[in-house]
């Protein structure tokens, strides 16, 4: 199902077509940066904290 973009879980819509049914996949809306951070304002950012020394391959 991967050819057609279908996985478990995924929103899906149905039509009908003539004699037949359509299954497509709902296709998610692409936000830019300026709407996603249209609701930050400075009381909503959290601070910095710290996690501590790398202990496997992560990279700072």
């Amino acid at each position: 199902m991967q050819l057609y973009n279908l996985r478990e879980g995924i929103a899906i819509n149905f039509s009908v077509e003539g004699n037949s049914i359509v299954i497509t996949p709902q296709k998610r809306k692409k936000y830019t940066l300026d709407e996603l951070l249209l609701g930050m304002t400075p009381d909503k950012f959290h601070p910095e904290f710290e996690t501590g020394n790398a202990v496997g391959s992560e990279d700072w």
